[in-house]
């Protein structure tokens, strides 16, 4: 565009404000009348698109600025229904397709300066250049407001006609709303400005060979982008090769207002297309379920699945005998509850430790969390797959209603009836052998008759005739209940299968199996019926009178799902309804007459054409009774009326006289009774009557009768032809068999025409049976994109959505359009109109895949460029809940878990009870629907939460997604809910955008409940930003131990602090995404790339959590390989009873921070070893075999314990297929290495889980002697756990490898001194330079750990000689051996086996760790890694193993360099120049990164011998502490204290904190040493005292210079420091604990850096330094010049520091509101006025 290069268009941003409040057109008064007041801040932060037009050459200067929403400035605003009003009222497009502009302002240009083109001409470009669905942008201004007034505005917008006639409304209460607004709505006019304005119209059609020359240099110029999106191409060959399945569209410039100099008819895009794809491969690859696989949408009417059953019987019933042979026939999983249970239990699944709780507790595990763990099992795909027999679920009506609302409805449920008696004979009969643990039954396994075996058999308590016939009753209390519940179900599939439990099992299984098989096979004809490929079953039934019909029409019915029609009950119904039909048929019958036969015949053929009958199929009994009425049925509708299958029962005369003669009555009780099949009991037997009907010659005559008109009947039958040859089958049944081989007779033929009907529809698809029909058929239903290319931007707007319209056009029967994408490739253009897919968990494929439905783009583009209606118009609305619209939602609900419907139940029912509060009222709960033409779509549950949004500031850094200070709490809405059909997946942004406005807010947010274990993440929240969780200022919670007495008094700073931590735990239950509206304007960026980490190290929850928090981003692929999964022991977790983290490595993060994160809804977390990196094909294998593919690996194990390695004693992996990454298990086999049970590597919290359970059920009863091995932190927090669990000392061996009697883990040597005290009081020995050399266990017993062997480490070995009889006979046996029953390995030293193998397989360079370079990148480029496991090269000599460095810092620093690979937007950091030497080639290789300057503190935690909390933290750079001034307090009284620390019991007690120290104080006793360098940087900070410090605090001032520390050298040299602990708890450190202080110091010294004072002090401290080389009067010199507090500053100097933190404290305020700040502390705002 010309001209372009005079502006610089951008978003708008806060710093803004100031430049846009000078420019001074329109005027300040002039603005105020077009958009109305407005705080301009706030119009940058809540519009839906804000753009600043600045001068390229001086950013800083703003030229322009404007604003747009979904809704206009100013009053209208409140009215949710105007933009409806536009669109009905005036020649505009639909609402959803224009914006309106609420604010802009311009810089006018100066006299004699060279013009610029109209800066809103850009801003305009930019808005639809950005926004590619909308069409036109409105100016609403009041009527008394001239346009003219303002040319820059009157230039491009101009007034819209009204229509004539109006738009209906599509709804009558929007039609009240218009009439109801209609005054205020006229007192505007409004302005339009069109897209076609700034961006050419484009014709679409068939590419011709002459398109080549246009279209060549666009794919030249573009070639690098377009073959790494689509691959090589031969755009001739594309061109020529076109036909009804390959076709190429070009667009081509149009005739509009933009194209003057465009180009018209050249060829400017090209779309390639084919239907000729495999899809099979894309649905095994892709969870494409939601959308049906592809396929059309209305074949999810019925579905075929494996058989899904469920068997129910009393005690000793045979179900398990059942269950076998239904598992053998079936091929379905057999599941039980018990089974399940102890299943999730062993595999260690979040409800599995549910249950395991309750059960170590001895308490019956809850009936929610068996549903739960049922559930969970039904939802994987080996039951989906396979199918399911549920045995012993559900017991209740509760648990079969909750599996009902899952969406689990068995086909069939099985209930095996035996009589109590039987059941009493089978179980009461039992005996057991108490010695030898046999059961046996006195009557079908009797025992030996033997004397002694048979005098001490016992029965089981439980086995007594009392209490199984209490058990008996509580079954049937509780299978009638589970039987109704699934009866009560409309619709159900599932059908109840009552079996005589008397039979042989061998019967019982037969009828079961018959049964199952007749209803998967309706199953399949109701899907054939629904899919329309045969027609319902259209039956009559005839048969004599007793003949058995009506137990067969239930029978049928019950099987076939016809709807059950007989003449007395249509004429019944007729006339309740009263129908015209109905009120003749009454007046017939209120004067005694008999109906006539024309008008019956009428009654029933109007009611078989009625819904339900033309969907489910009819079953006429009672009619046709005479030929007459036959020849009326078959003649109906043109013979289309004509019954498929008129089934006869033939029973003979004198069976049916014999079935009726014998009836008799009880004129008494009107009770009928049967003298030979249900004789009257003698009491009655004298005065039961015969009714006259129920004679013999009645009989006959009737009978006689029936026949005559029978064979009438059945002869009009036989004679009938329809009009393509058809006619109506006859089926026989011999009357006198048992019902259901009749039922089996009747129903063969419906089932043979269901198999032909199945037979030509697999013919035709192709598909291997109809459960794939649906996958099958989507091969017809999808076509793909081949080749897409736009050449010039001009063009790219229109060209991308036309181009897709007729794509669509010209595969009209096709619904979605796929295009797969490499994982590395860039996104084109085209897919902003498309959905992403996920991959399948273990899907390999190479290639990202998105799908548009035709729905989708004709919502998007209902209209081409040029003004065409190529497509159905498709229209969104969203419109609030109504109770009366909840049965609509039924579709939506399929597939949600049970607490989620329940959760969304609560939900609707809240906005329910406010329905009648109008929204601009602004409710607490409110429901939105989601309509698409009419049709339900999508569902929203929004909340006002002002309570927890008022506390989200202080808890979440939210301020980085959404300014706050322009969001008020009654601005924001909480998401509940939100599902939307898949369809519209990519309308997620117009829904979301239309919610807020209806709703009337400016940001929504959406809360993860940290507590959930699967929480829910629906597609269309992925536009959602995560808010990180934010560093609060930690205090010590035994500041706030409850008081004895409700009515103490307690002070302010207590309540406060209780207050504090009450809203803590309300911010601790949930991770926070919010969305501002002004994102839903800017899409975020899809990263396909799979990134796969190994190890769930803090380096790797690090890097995890700063690549989800980047707000722009969306990661696709993250994946987490760990054995433990998502676990950590925090260093906060520090209760007063012995935990199970006492014995796992603490972590820096806690579980609440994690959870905050929310990794679980963004990372799929892999529970396996890695065993093998596959380079070649860029896979790792796990150690079932499996792979997973990466386009990065990153490697994150952190080092694990070594014994085992040094021992020899190594995993072994083993396959026999080595190809790589099919994603499909290989022949492999993982022998983890073999070690006694007693031997435990501890570090990880489910390790330590364990450890923990074993010793709380034996305790301190535990036997033998336990040995800690290894020189770490972590072997002596183990020791001090074992000692609270009540081992005593001197069972504890600490073998430390170290040779100092620290074990290896103090410097300190006043630490040291107390660790060697803590030994001897608690009794434990310590072996010191001294290393395991072998475990010795029991003989035959490798399991049982019998003792270790251990050896000097100075290479002198003890042996003991074993006698072998002969003294002279000696082995040799390296080491002595120390006997024990517990080996706990701490030796974190060494990398975990089965990586290093990885490693070293895979030619990765490894020196003792993996070796990387300063961008964390191995010589692999693909692979990287970070934390402890690796290292930098030799050849940077000051560099450190990363085991010295924060595993934090690690993991920003990996996620940098990803983001530097990964991230489209961020510009690549330049590498360093290599200078090759005269006569030297180039170097081809890149040059390694030197490492970067690491700053977080290494922090070492834990509690250790004593009870003693130790804590040191130091900046990364140390390496001498010798060169570093020391600084300790102590706290303990030498006079009076054991020990030299003390044991006094901790209490963090600021007001204590601040006394001085005397011997008869009763203060915590701790040790602190403060380590400073010569500059007066804090180096480390090193504590041993009885209580725990805030480690989270304390952390943040290592690294200060001590002038933030409140001069600390000089307090301490005056000897005001008595505990530096206490020092540091005084209010002041608050603000140096703040998480935005080191941004206030970054500040703060950039701006210093400009300061021509502060340059001065440095430069004459510099010259000083050089000069002498003191380091030490350098300082002195520098601080004289700064003076104490900055005295000695210059004046401006001094406002500038002062001004920089009054804005630090005024901004918050919230938090550090200990500082009493002066009137106005706060800077102001700018744009506040």
């Amino acid at each position: 565009m010309e001209h372009q290069e005079l502006y610089a268009i951008r978003r708008s941003e806060d710093r803004d404000q100031n430049g846009v409040l000078e420019l001074d057109s329109p005027s300040k008064d002039a603005r105020r009348s077009y958009f109305g007041r407005a705080l301009l801040g706030a119009v940058i932060e809540t519009s839906f698109l804000a753009l600043t037009a600045t001068d390229p050459t001086r950013p800083d200067r703003v030229l322009g600025f404007a604003a747009f929403d979904s809704s206009p400035s100013g009053e209208l605003a409140e009215f949710t229904c105007y933009p409806a009003f536009l669109e009905h009222k005036f020649e505009l497009p639909t609402a959803s397709a224009f914006l309106f502009l609420t604010y802009f302002a311009h810089r006018q240009t100066t006299a004699g300066v060279a013009s610029r083109p109209p800066v809103l001409k850009h801003l305009l470009h930019t808005a639809f250049a950005t926004l590619v669905n909308k069409q036109s942008v409105l100016l609403v201004l009041p009527e008394d407001v001239d346009i003219e007034s303002e040319p820059a505005l009157a230039k491009f917008f101009e007034r819209v006609s009204t229509r004539s006639p109006p738009l209906e409304a599509p709804k009558k209460p929007l039609e009240q709303q218009f009439a109801k607004n209609a005054k205020i709505f006229n007192q505007f006019t409004v302005y339009q400005v069109k897209a076609n304005l700034f961006f050419p119209a484009v014709h679409v059609r068939r590419a011709r060979v002459e398109d080549h020359d246009d279209l060549e240099p666009i794919l030249k110029a573009q070639a690098e982008a377009v073959s790494s999106a689509f691959g090589e191409y031969f755009l001739a060959e594309l061109i020529h090769d076109q036909d009804d399945h390959n076709v190429c569209l070009i667009s081509e410039a149009a005739n509009s207002p933009s194209t003057a100099n465009a180009g018209q008819g050249r060829a400017v895009g090209l779309l390639a297309i084919s239907d000729q794809l495999e899809v099979s491969t894309l649905q095994d690859n892709f969870a494409l379920g939601a959308l049906n696989d592809l396929a059309k949408s209305n074949a999810t009417a019925s579905k075929i699945t494996p058989a899904r059953l469920v068997i129910a019987g009393p005690p000793a019933g045979g179900k398990g005998t059942q269950c076998e042979l239904l598992v053998e026939t079936f091929n379905v999983l057999h599941l039980s509850t018990g089974d399940l249970l102890r299943a999730a239990v062993a595999c260690g699944s979040p409800l599995g430790v549910q249950a395991q709780h309750f059960m170590d507790s001895g308490q019956l595990v809850p009936d929610e969390l068996i549903v739960d763990v049922v559930l969970e099992k039904l939802a994987q795909p080996d039951c989906e797959s396979r199918g399911w027999l549920l045995d012993g679920f559900p017991r209740t009506a509760t648990q079969a209603q909750a599996l009902l609302a899952a969406g689990f409805c068995p086909d069939a449920v099985i209930s095996l009836d035996v009589p109590d008696d039987e059941v009493v004979r089978r179980i009461a009969g039992r005996r057991v052998d108490p010695e030898t643990g046999k059961t046996y039954h006195l009557e079908f396994n009797p025992p030996p008759q033997d004397e002694d075996v048979l005098a001490r058999l016992i029965q089981r308590s439980d086995d007594t005739e009392a209490t199984i016939r209490q058990r008996l009753s509580t079954f049937h209390k509780h299978l009638g209940s589970v039987l109704s519940a699934f009866s009560a179900v409309p619709g159900s599939g599932a059908k109840i299968i009552l079996v005589n439990g008397l039979q042989s099992k061998h019967a019982v299984a037969q009828h079961i199996i018959e049964q199952t098989r007749a209803i998967k096979t309706v199953q399949k004809l109701r899907m054939l019926i629904s899919r329309e490929e045969m027609t319902p079953p259209k039956l009559v039934i005839s048969g004599p009178p007793a003949g058995g019909k009506g137990t067969q029409c239930e029978q049928l019915v019950a099987l076939l799902n016809v709807v059950h029609l007989s003449t007395g009950d249509i004429l019944r119904q007729a006339i309740r309804d009263k129908s015209p039909l109905g009120i003749q048929a009454q007046g017939f019958m209120d004067g005694g007459q008999l109906v006539p036969d024309e008008l019956i015949v009428n009654v029933v053929l109007d009611r078989i054409t009625q819904p339900d009958c033309e969907r489910c199929g009819w079953l006429l009994d009672g009619f046709p009774r005479t030929a007459i009425q036959a020849e009326a049925l078959l003649a109906a509708r043109g013979g289309k009326a004509a019954p498929d299958c008129v089934m006869v029962l033939d029973v003979p005369d004198e069976e049916v006289i014999r079935r009726i003669a014998g009836r008799r009555v009880d004129p008494e009780t009107g009770k009928t009774y049967h003298v030979e099949f249900n004789p009257p009991p003698p009491e009655v037997q004298a005065r039961v009557i015969q009714r006259s009907d129920d004679t013999e010659e009645t009989l006959r005559t009737r009978l006689e009768q029936f026949h005559a008109h029978s064979d009438g009947v059945l002869a009009a039958f036989e004679a009938f032809r329809g009009e393509n040859g058809s006619n109506v089958q006859i089926v026989r049944a011999d009357g006198l068999q048992p019902a259901n081989l009749i039922a089996q007779t009747f129903v063969n033929p419906i089932f043979q025409r269901g198999n032909e009907a199945e037979a030509r529809v697999l013919q035709r698809t192709g598909a291997e049976s109809l459960a794939k029909l649906s996958k099958a058929e989507a091969q017809s239903n999808c076509f793909a994109v081949t080749l897409y290319c736009v050449g010039d931007d001009a063009f790219e707007r229109s060209s991308s959505a036309d181009l897709l319209v007729a794509a669509f056009a010209t595969f009209p029967s096709r619904d979605y359009c796929l295009l797969t994408l490499p994982t590395h490739a860039r996104e084109p253009p085209c897919l902003a109109y498309f959905s992403r897919i996920p991959a399948r968990p273990a899907s390999a494929f190479t290639h990202a895949l998105y799908v548009l439905h035709r729905d989708a783009i004709s919502f998007f583009c209902p209209r081409t460029s040029d003004d065409r209606g190529v497509l159905h118009p498709v229209h969104i609305d969203v419109q609030r809940l109504l109770q009366s619209e909840e049965a609509e939602l039924t579709p939506l609900m399929v597939g949600l878990g049970r607490h989620t419907r329940q959760s969304l139940d609560q939900e609707l029912a809240l906005a329910n009870e406010e329905a009648e509060i109008d929204l601009e009222d602004s409710p607490r709960h409110a429901a939105f629907l989601v309509r698409a033409n009419g049709r339900v779509v999508g569902l929203a549950a929004l909340a006002r939460q002002p309570e927890v949004a008022s506390l989200l500031p202080r808890h979440f850094d939210i301020d980085r997604v959404a300014r706050m200070e322009f969001h008020r709490a009654k601005d924001l809405a909480f998401v509940r809910h939100l599902i939307l059909n898949p369809i519209f997946a990519a309308c997620s942004r117009h829904i979301l955008l239309e919610l807020m406005r209806y709703f009337r807010k400016t940001c929504l947010i959406y809360q993860v409940p940290t507590n959930s274990q699967s929480p829910t993440f629906s597609a269309a929240l992925e536009e959602f930003v995560l808010a990180p969780p934010r560093r609060g200022v930690h205090t010590n919670s035994n500041t706030l131990r409850p008081t004895t007495s409700p009515d103490v008094d307690v002070g302010d700073d207590v309540k406060d602090e209780r207050e504090r931590i009450r809203r803590a735990a309300v911010c601790a239950a949930f991770a926070l995404f919010a969305l501002p509206k002004r994102l839903l304007s800017e899409p975020k960026v899809t990263i396909n790339q799979r990134v796969v980490f190994v190890g769930a190290s803090d380096a790797a929850l690090s890097c995890l959590a700063r690549l989800l928090a980047t707000p722009y981003l969306y990661f696709s692929s993250l994946t987490l390989v760990s054995p433990h999964g998502l676990t950590v022991a925090s260093i906060d977790e520090g209760e007063d009873t012995p935990q199970a983290s006492d014995f796992a490595r603490k972590s820096t993060f806690n579980t609440v921070e994690l959870e905050q994160y929310s990794l679980r809804t963004h990372v799929r977390v892999v529970e396996s070893r890695m065993v093998r990196v596959d380079r070649e094909t860029r896979a790792v294998v796990l150690q079932d075999g499996s792979c997973i593919p990466y386009d990065y690996l990153a490697l994150t194990t952190g080092l694990q314990d070594g014994t085992c390695t040094a021992l020899g004693n190594l995993p072994r992996f083993v396959d026999e297929d080595l190809g790589g990454a099919s994603g499909k298990a290989m022949a492999a086999s993982y022998y983890p290495p073999v070690v006694p049970k007693q031997m435990v590597a501890l570090g990880d919290l489910p390790t330590a889980q364990k450890l923990h359970s074993t010793l709380q059920k034996t305790g301190s009863e535990a036997e033998g002697a336990f040995v800690v091995y290894g020189s770490s932190l972590l072997a002596l927090q183990v020791i001090q756990a074992l000692l609270v669990r009540g081992i005593s000392g001197s069972r504890i061996h600490h073998i430390s490898p170290s040779r100092d009697s620290g074990g290896g883990v103090f410097e300190d040597a006043v630490v040291r001194s107390e660790m060697e005290k803590q030994y001897t009081t608690n009794g434990a020995t310590l072996h010191t330079a001294t290393k395991i050399v072998g475990v010795e266990t029991a003989p035959g017993n490798d399991d049982e750990l019998e003792g270790v062997r251990i050896s000097a480490l100075d290479g002198a070995k003890s042996s003991l000689r074993a006698a072998n009889g002969d003294e002279n006979d000696t082995q040799e046996v390296e080491g002595e051996l120390m006997p024990c029953s517990w080996l706990l390995c701490c030796q974190h030293n060494d990398s975990d086996a089965d990586v290093f193998r990885a490693v070293n397989e895979s030619g990765l360079v490894y020196d003792g760790r993996l070796v990387v370079d300063g961008r964390m990148r191995t010589t692999d480029a693909h692979v990287l890694g970070a934390g402890s496991l690796c290292r930098f090269s030799r050849r940077f000599m000051a560099a450190k193993l990363h085991e010295n460095y924060s595993s934090r810092e690690g993991g920003e620093l990996l996620a940098k360099s990803l983001l530097q690979l990964l991230d489209p937007l961020t510009f690549p950091e330049a590498l360093p120049e290599v200078h090759p030497l005269p006569g030297q080639m180039q170097p081809t290789k890149t040059p390694m990164v030197p490492p970067p300057e690491m700053e977080l503190p290494v922090i070492r935690s834990a509690v250790i011998l004593g009870g003693k909390h130790y804590v040191q933290i130091s900046v990364p750079t140390l390496t001498n502490t010798l060169a570093l001034q020391s600084l300790p307090t102590n706290t303990a009284s030498r006079a009076t204290d054991v020990s030299l620390i003390g044991g006094d019991t901790f209490e963090m007690d600021t007001q204590a904190q601040s006394r001085p120290a005397t011997a008869a104080s009763s203060r915590p006793s701790r040790y602190t040493c403060l380590l400073f360098d010569d500059v007066g940087v804090l180096n480390r900070l090193e504590y041993l005292g009885d209580g725990a410090v805030p480690v989270r605090n304390l952390q943040n001032i290592v690294g200060l210079h001590e002038a933030y520390l409140n001069s600390a050298l000089a307090s301490y040299a005056a000897g005001k420091v008595h505990d530096w602990v206490a020092f540091f708890a005084h209010p002041w450190t608050s603000a140096l604990y703040h998480d935005r202080f080191p941004a206030f110091r970054a500040k703060l010294r950039t701006l210093l850096a400009k300061d021509d004072g502060v340059r001065a002090i440095v430069d004459d401290a510099a010259a000083f330094m050089s000069e002498t080389g003191d380091t030490k009067g350098a300082m002195a010199l520098a601080q004289e010049r700064v003076g104490r507090g900055g005295s000695a500053l210059e004046p401006s100097t001094r406002r500038l520091v002062e001004s920089q933190v009054l804005e630090f404290l005024g901004s918050n305020r919230d938090v550090l509101n200990m500082f009493l700040l002066p009137k106005g502390g706060g800077a102001a705002r700018p744009g506040s006025k």
